[in-house]
């Protein structure tokens, strides 16, 4: 104790020569208390947001106030009645004439980078209440977030001004409102992305983090940096892997190890990973706890009972005790190291110990060492395909080994043994762990049993240890696995299913040609010749297209995408040719087709909205199902952008990807796949005129599927379509048209009518036990709003020349009909104007063929808005010439 006290009374000296004296900082520890605006655990590694910014408060006031700043702390407890309103915290900052205000935070849904926030625009702060221009927030911004990034090892920075981030153009967030002073709010990271999930749960990794916040602090001010630095980092193996979602590209993919111990000299310093280190180096923060806090101040990690749930103080993390330390985290942290040369050595039980040398010097503050470990127990196999006894296994699937530790290849090959005896190829991974065993032959003999040994004598890996055959720690012990293989196939692949489906009038016209086989088909010698789409109406003409292959739930679907749009009223062959062949050589002997009718009656559009086509981008403007409160028992729910699924119709390189898991075990199971505020999608304004569609590509669930958009006019705030089943294979439209069918309900949100200016809410998924799975994964492509204006007028004769009749009814209220006649191929636009000459809705813009047409106007403008009484202009214009003509809209 001596030792630690020392130390914490040499940093304070350090750190006095950082002069704040004079500056009067707020810090307010972000939320409060334990409920709904807290920031619950969203996933299962149990953090809450409210917690982890009390201790990270506590520590920066600890920091400033050794640098010689006063320090106004907004709350010292996580109590129920901590949780002010946030509109009172900047009157409070301002009526104490503090010079700063800072509110520390974590983010959610959307990754793990750093986000500062202040008052006014990005890139030009304003102070809110007295609306003065302040560019020093920036500046605080520009100095906290890349600190934030180095000592928390978040992906990127960025900043914004309310304004602008919430897309509102005046203030939103409440902690700002009433502020007269400058002020800053830092995310520091994202407390529902797992691995960081668990690392918020170190104090110590909060720690450094508050040190990146109050050595912003230094650095606005003009004042030299400590003479000294802190180093931090993560342990892990490369042996093993998380079992919950990372960010590809990171090493967050890898399991970080527990129960650690780092050694750094000289100093002797020792790290502990199962415990927190520097809980006395802050013992002047705890020690201020009030007597009446149920916190035992000589024991800050004790709960009082006493104190009715969701009403007491603790300053670690996890509710019930469960304090989490270095859970899942491997996280280290040596802070105020003087400047030097330093040997640190990693050690962790089931791990060979390593070591490395690391140079602290003046040229940053925060450094990161991070480290993998190797695991010291014996090699094993982890994995094997088939499983030990399967009874079914396929005579041509091959056989997968995965091992613990990398492998010695060459004695693996010597100590492995089939019986009977078949002549096998050896494959490896590029890290030397996962064997894949093929055979000479292409397949095992049928509804045979086979035997497969390792042998442990032989057989070595992982620093020339021998295999552990039976995985129970200790070398020298055989592997044996014992499967049958399955029966032969003797058919020949069979089409199951078309898309679009045989005998109807398709309503799109550029669909996704499919064609679904009832198992997986043979394609290492090309099959692309095999497929073909042709125009047949009149002389037969080929369609251009490009071409994928998939293969769901083990079956095979094809897909054709034309590159042009195709005809109204056309047929068309979509032809399978014979010699297409399954994985056992069983040959398709004669050619297939079906026709498809593309229906006459599709409408032509006027207003072809892009909602949200799903580029590169698109990952950040979606929240994770798990973020909405309105997803319950959802046990997976991830989100990714794709470029293996796509749409080539629309030259698209990416879809949005979206895998769950219901628990089953629960009555109700429903997912919310939110489209976050102030994203571009969420600018696009549509109205019920419309027809809502959406591409997905499905994998034959079962499970329902519906939109959702929000209907800020009306009665019910969240209106929805009906459902639609999720019981296709690959790609098929699903179109909601608002104005014929009837919204859905959706109980206690909706009130089942659209009125006025919609935007797109959500995708909603319900499991349903008897109907569906409760796995799945889903592609989306090309959210879209289409506007229906014009229908084709049957005629006997075609027009001779242009027309624009009257409209009817004329006058009108709300909508009328304006028919107009083409006699040959023309652009064709149809516009209305009010007299003032100003357009106030486009009706049609497209190229159309001879014949006669009509369009409705429903009196509103082009954002959906209704338009006054009074005269307006509709004006045709074509290729030729232009035609005008008034009516009159009385309301």
């Amino acid at each position: 104790m001596k030792r630690i006290i020392i130390l914490f009374l040499s940093i304070i000296t350090l750190l006095n020569a950082q002069d704040l004296t004079g500056k009067k900082i707020y810090v307010n520890a972000g939320h409060g208390g334990h409920d709904s605006n807290d920031r619950p655990p969203i996933n299962n590694a149990g953090f809450w947001e409210s917690e982890g910014n009390l201790t990270r408060a506590l520590v920066i006031e600890t920091l400033l106030k050794n640098m010689g700043a006063t320090v106004v702390m907004s709350r010292r407890h996580n109590r129920a009645s901590d949780g002010v309103a946030l509109s009172s915290l900047g009157r409070d900052a301002s009526n104490q004439n503090c010079d700063w205000f800072h509110s520390t935070h974590t983010n959610a849904s959307g990754g793990n980078s750093t986000l500062m926030l202040y008052s006014g625009f990005t890139n030009d702060p304003i102070i809110n209440v007295s609306q003065t221009h302040f560019p020093g927030m920036l500046t605080m911004s520009n100095k906290m977030g890349p600190n934030i990034v180095a000592a928390c090892q978040t992906t990127h920075y960025t900043h914004a001004g309310d304004y602008t981030f919430y897309g509102l153009g005046h203030n939103y967030l409440g902690v700002f409102r009433y502020l007269n002073i400058p002020g800053t709010l830092s995310e520091s990271s994202f407390h529902d992305y797992w691995p960081n999930t668990y690392r918020l749960q170190n104090l110590d990794y909060r720690i450094n983090d508050a040190w990146a916040i109050a050595l912003a602090f230094v650095k606005y001010y003009d004042q030299p940096l400590p003479p000294f630095g802190n180093l931090a980092g993560i342990v892990r193996t490369k042996e093993e892997k998380t079992n919950y979602e990372y960010i590809p590209g990171t090493n967050d993919e890898y399991k970080p190890i527990d129960s650690l111990v780092v050694t750094l000299n000289p100093g002797n310093r020792v790290y502990y990973g199962n415990t927190t280190m520097y809980i006395d180096k802050y013992t002047p923060q705890w020690s201020q706890i009030t007597t009446d806090s149920p916190i035992d101040p000589n024991n800050w990690a004790a709960v009082d009972n006493r104190y009715p749930a969701h009403d007491y103080d603790y300053y670690t993390n996890g509710r019930d005790n469960n304090h989490g330390y270095n859970r899942n985290n491997g996280f280290y942290l040596f802070d105020s190291l003087a400047y030097g040369n330093y040997k640190i050595v990693f050690d962790a039980s089931g791990y060979w110990p390593d070591s490395t040398e690391i140079t602290i010097d003046d040229s940053k503050f925060f450094w990161t060492l991070n480290w993998f470990l190797e695991s010291s127990v014996p090699p094993f196999v982890k994995k094997a395909t088939p499983e030990n006894h399967e009874e079914m296994h396929p005579a041509w699937e091959p056989i997968v080994l995965t091992f613990s530790h990398e492998m010695d290849t060459s004695l693996v090959q010597n100590g492995l043994s089939l019986t009977p005896a078949v002549n096998l190829i050896f494959s490896w991974d590029e890290n030397h762990k996962i064997l894949t065993l093929t055979y000479v032959g292409d397949s095992l003999e049928v509804e045979t049993n086979y035997t497969l040994t390792l042998d442990a004598g032989i057989i070595v890996g992982n620093r020339n240890q021998h295999l552990d055959g039976n995985g129970d720690g200790v070398a020298g012990d055989d592997f044996v696995l014992e499967f049958t293989t399955s029966p032969k196939d003797i058919y020949a692949p069979v089409i199951t299913d078309y898309y679009p489906p045989r005998a109807t009038r398709y309503g799109d016209l550029q669909p996704i040609i499919s064609f679904t086989f009832d198992e997986k088909i043979d394609t290492t010698g090309g099959v692309r010749d095999k497929f073909e789409l042709i125009r047949t109406s009149g002389e037969d003409i080929t369609i251009p297209t490009d071409f994928d292959i998939y293969v769901v739930n083990d079956k095979t679907i094809v897909s054709l995408f034309p590159l042009e749009k195709l005809v109204r009223g056309n047929r068309y062959g979509r032809y399978v040719y014979k010699g297409i062949k399954d994985l056992f050589g069983n040959v398709i002997s004669k050619d297939q087709g079906s026709s498809l009718l593309i229906s006459e009656e599709i409408p032509w559009y006027s207003d072809t909205l892009n909602i949200e086509s799903f580029g590169a981008n698109s990952n950040n403007y979606w929240w994770k199902p798990s973020t909405s409160g309105s997803t319950i028992n959802v046990l997976i729910g991830e989100k990714s952008i794709d470029d293996s699924v796509v749409n080539h119709c629309n030259g698209s390189n990416h879809s949005f990807k979206l895998h769950y898991k219901f628990d089953s075990s629960k009555s109700e199971c429903f997912l919310r796949e939110y489209l976050d505020t102030g994203t571009p999608p969420r600018q696009k304004k549509f109205n019920k005129n419309g027809i809502l569609q959406i591409w997905v590509f499905g994998d034959g669930t079962g499970n329902l599927f519906r939109f959702a958009v929000d209907d800020p006019q009306g009665v019910g705030v969240t209106e929805v379509s009906p459902w639609y089943p999720l019981d296709f294979l690959g790609w098929k439209l699903i179109k909601w048209d608002m104005r014929t069918e009837a919204p859905g309900t959706w109980e206690n949100v909706s009130d089942g009518t659209l009125d006025g200016q919609l935007e797109f809410d959500s995708f909603h998924i319900l499991y349903v036990d008897s109907l569906g799975n409760d796995e799945g994964t889903l592609y989306f492509e090309d959210l879209m709003c289409l506007v229906p204006s014009v229908n084709a007028i049957e005629t006997q004769n075609l027009p001779t020349g242009f027309a624009l009749e009257q409209n009817y009814p004329n006058p009108f209220n709300p909508t009328t009909r304006i028919v107009f006649s083409v006699p040959a191929e023309n652009h064709i636009s149809l516009d209305i104007y009010n007299v003032r000459g100003e357009k106030v809705r486009t009706l049609i813009d497209n190229r159309y063929s001879a014949g006669q047409y009509k369009a409705i106007w429903d009196g509103r403008n082009d954002s959906g808005a209704p338009v006054p009484s009074g005269i307006y202009i509709y004006r045709l214009k074509t290729d030729v010439r232009t035609f005008s003509r008034n009516m009159l809209l009385l309301k």
